[in-house]
Protein backbone atom coordinates (compact mmCIF):
# COMPACT_ATOMS: atom_id res chain seq x y z
CA UNK A 1 0.00 0.00 0.00
CA UNK A 2 1.27 3.23 -1.08
CA UNK A 3 1.36 5.41 2.23
CA UNK A 4 3.76 8.70 0.51
CA UNK A 5 0.91 11.17 1.37
CA UNK A 6 3.18 13.40 3.45
CA UNK A 7 0.87 15.98 5.05
CA UNK A 8 -1.17 12.82 6.15
CA UNK A 9 -1.09 9.65 8.82
CA UNK A 10 -1.52 6.40 7.50
CA UNK A 11 -3.79 4.27 9.17
CA UNK A 12 -4.46 0.09 8.04
CA UNK A 13 -3.49 -3.46 8.90
CA UNK A 14 0.29 -4.12 8.52
CA UNK A 15 -0.28 -7.09 5.80
CA UNK A 16 0.60 -7.34 2.29
CA UNK A 17 -2.63 -8.07 1.20
CA UNK A 18 -4.19 -5.10 3.59
CA UNK A 19 -7.76 -3.60 1.90
CA UNK A 20 -9.17 -1.24 4.50
CA UNK A 21 -7.08 2.19 5.53
CA UNK A 22 -7.26 5.80 6.14
CA UNK A 23 -5.11 8.83 5.32
CA UNK A 24 -5.90 11.16 7.69
CA UNK A 25 -4.58 14.56 7.64
CA UNK A 26 -2.18 15.81 10.26
CA UNK A 27 -4.62 19.02 10.98
CA UNK A 28 -6.91 17.20 12.15
CA UNK A 29 -7.18 16.08 15.50
CA UNK A 30 -7.40 12.08 15.90
CA UNK A 31 -6.67 8.62 17.47
CA UNK A 32 -6.62 5.47 16.04
CA UNK A 33 -9.31 2.98 18.12
CA UNK A 34 -8.25 -0.54 18.61
CA UNK A 35 -9.83 -3.24 16.54
CA UNK A 36 -7.10 -5.87 16.14
CA UNK A 37 -10.18 -7.67 18.33
CA UNK A 38 -11.97 -7.78 15.09
CA UNK A 39 -9.43 -8.13 12.71
CA UNK A 40 -8.70 -11.68 10.91
CA UNK A 41 -7.61 -13.35 7.78
CA UNK A 42 -10.68 -12.81 6.57
CA UNK A 43 -12.64 -9.29 8.06
CA UNK A 44 -10.27 -5.88 8.03
CA UNK A 45 -11.74 -3.17 10.19
CA UNK A 46 -9.90 0.32 10.70
CA UNK A 47 -10.95 2.95 13.29
CA UNK A 48 -10.39 6.63 13.92
CA UNK A 49 -11.91 9.04 15.95
CA UNK A 50 -11.54 12.50 15.20
CA UNK A 51 -12.49 16.23 16.50
CA UNK A 52 -13.00 18.68 14.42
CA UNK A 53 -14.38 22.40 14.97
CA UNK A 54 -16.80 21.70 17.47
CA UNK A 55 -17.27 19.77 20.79
CA UNK A 56 -19.08 17.07 18.39
CA UNK A 57 -16.48 14.05 18.17
CA UNK A 58 -16.72 11.53 14.60
CA UNK A 59 -15.93 7.72 14.27
CA UNK A 60 -14.67 6.79 10.94
CA UNK A 61 -14.34 2.84 10.23
CA UNK A 62 -13.07 1.68 6.72
CA UNK A 63 -14.06 -2.29 6.28
CA UNK A 64 -13.13 -5.09 4.04
CA UNK A 65 -14.61 -8.47 4.69
CA UNK A 66 -13.23 -10.90 2.07
CA UNK A 67 -15.90 -12.60 -0.05
CA UNK A 68 -17.61 -16.07 1.72
CA UNK A 69 -16.41 -19.25 0.68
CA UNK A 70 -17.14 -22.73 1.94
CA UNK A 71 -14.34 -22.74 3.81
CA UNK A 72 -14.94 -18.87 5.41
CA UNK A 73 -16.63 -17.09 8.51
CA UNK A 74 -19.25 -15.30 7.88
CA UNK A 75 -17.29 -12.12 9.56
CA UNK A 76 -17.96 -10.41 12.83
CA UNK A 77 -20.21 -7.28 13.03
CA UNK A 78 -19.84 -7.37 16.77
CA UNK A 79 -17.37 -4.39 16.39
CA UNK A 80 -20.26 -2.25 15.23
CA UNK A 81 -21.89 -2.39 18.61
CA UNK A 82 -19.03 -2.58 20.02
CA UNK A 83 -18.15 1.01 18.92
CA UNK A 84 -21.58 2.12 19.60
CA UNK A 85 -21.64 1.13 23.05
CA UNK A 86 -18.18 3.03 23.79
CA UNK A 87 -18.73 6.26 22.32
CA UNK A 88 -22.46 6.27 22.50
CA UNK A 89 -22.94 10.17 21.44
CA UNK A 90 -20.08 9.90 18.73
CA UNK A 91 -21.00 9.95 15.33
CA UNK A 92 -20.48 7.15 13.28
CA UNK A 93 -19.34 7.00 9.64
CA UNK A 94 -18.70 3.65 7.95
CA UNK A 95 -17.67 2.56 4.59
CA UNK A 96 -16.08 -0.45 2.97
CA UNK A 97 -16.46 -3.64 0.93
CA UNK A 98 -18.62 -6.08 3.08
CA UNK A 99 -19.39 -8.48 0.36
CA UNK A 100 -21.95 -8.61 1.65
CA UNK A 101 -25.26 -9.59 -0.83
CA UNK A 102 -28.59 -8.23 -0.01
CA UNK A 103 -31.46 -7.19 -1.92
CA UNK A 104 -31.60 -3.87 0.06
CA UNK A 105 -28.42 -2.33 -1.18
CA UNK A 106 -28.53 -3.86 -4.78
CA UNK A 107 -27.93 -7.59 -5.20
CA UNK A 108 -29.93 -9.81 -6.45
CA UNK A 109 -30.54 -12.09 -3.85
CA UNK A 110 -29.90 -11.99 0.14
CA UNK A 111 -27.02 -14.10 2.35
CA UNK A 112 -26.52 -14.94 5.67
CA UNK A 113 -24.05 -12.47 5.54
CA UNK A 114 -26.16 -9.79 4.45
CA UNK A 115 -29.18 -10.35 6.77
CA UNK A 116 -26.43 -10.19 9.37
CA UNK A 117 -25.35 -6.34 8.71
CA UNK A 118 -28.76 -5.19 8.01
CA UNK A 119 -29.72 -6.43 11.54
CA UNK A 120 -26.42 -5.64 12.98
CA UNK A 121 -27.10 -1.74 11.32
CA UNK A 122 -30.72 -1.38 12.48
CA UNK A 123 -29.14 -2.85 16.17
CA UNK A 124 -26.98 0.51 16.60
CA UNK A 125 -29.20 2.85 14.60
CA UNK A 126 -27.29 3.32 11.45
CA UNK A 127 -28.77 4.24 7.77
CA UNK A 128 -27.50 2.95 4.52
CA UNK A 129 -26.45 6.25 2.56
CA UNK A 130 -25.90 5.00 -0.82
CA UNK A 131 -27.72 6.45 -3.35
CA UNK A 132 -28.63 2.76 -5.11
CA UNK A 133 -28.95 4.54 -8.72
CA UNK A 134 -24.78 5.19 -8.90
CA UNK A 135 -22.96 2.90 -8.98
CA UNK A 136 -19.70 2.13 -6.80
CA UNK A 137 -17.78 -0.27 -8.03
CA UNK A 138 -17.67 -1.98 -11.31
CA UNK A 139 -15.99 -5.77 -12.32
CA UNK A 140 -12.89 -5.79 -13.08
CA UNK A 141 -12.36 -9.31 -14.37
CA UNK A 142 -14.42 -11.98 -15.88
CA UNK A 143 -15.01 -13.54 -12.61
CA UNK A 144 -16.97 -10.75 -11.13
CA UNK A 145 -20.69 -10.57 -11.93
CA UNK A 146 -21.12 -6.51 -12.53
CA UNK A 147 -20.78 -4.83 -9.81
CA UNK A 148 -20.46 -4.91 -6.27
CA UNK A 149 -21.87 -2.10 -4.12
CA UNK A 150 -19.58 -0.35 -1.07
CA UNK A 151 -21.57 0.54 1.39
CA UNK A 152 -21.54 3.87 3.30
CA UNK A 153 -23.42 3.84 6.86
CA UNK A 154 -23.97 6.71 8.88
CA UNK A 155 -25.32 7.01 12.26
CA UNK A 156 -28.80 8.91 13.09
CA UNK A 157 -27.03 11.92 14.39
CA UNK A 158 -25.03 12.75 11.01
CA UNK A 159 -26.77 14.93 8.51
CA UNK A 160 -24.78 14.50 5.10
CA UNK A 161 -25.09 15.52 1.81
CA UNK A 162 -22.20 14.28 -1.00
CA UNK A 163 -20.44 15.97 -3.83
CA UNK A 164 -17.76 14.04 -6.19
CA UNK A 165 -13.97 15.15 -6.39
CA UNK A 166 -10.73 13.49 -7.02
CA UNK A 167 -8.90 11.70 -4.80
CA UNK A 168 -4.75 12.35 -4.91
CA UNK A 169 -4.64 9.39 -7.45
CA UNK A 170 -6.91 10.97 -9.52
CA UNK A 171 -9.88 8.77 -9.00
CA UNK A 172 -13.70 10.14 -8.55
CA UNK A 173 -14.29 10.55 -4.66
CA UNK A 174 -17.51 11.03 -3.01
CA UNK A 175 -17.07 13.96 -0.42
CA UNK A 176 -19.08 14.13 2.18
CA UNK A 177 -20.02 17.49 3.78
CA UNK A 178 -20.69 16.69 7.28
CA UNK A 179 -22.96 18.22 10.09
CA UNK A 180 -24.81 16.99 13.13
CA UNK A 181 -27.96 17.22 13.81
Amino acid sequence: MDTELTSSQAFFMMEPTAQAAFFISRNIRHCQLDTSAYCRAFQEVIAVRIELNSPQKIILVSVYLRPETGRSNRGDLAWMTHLRSIFPGDVILIGGDFNAPNVIWGYPRYTPRGAQLEREAQAVNLTLVNDLNISTTTALHSCQKGTAPYLTWKSHNLCSSWSCGNDPWGRILARPCMGSR
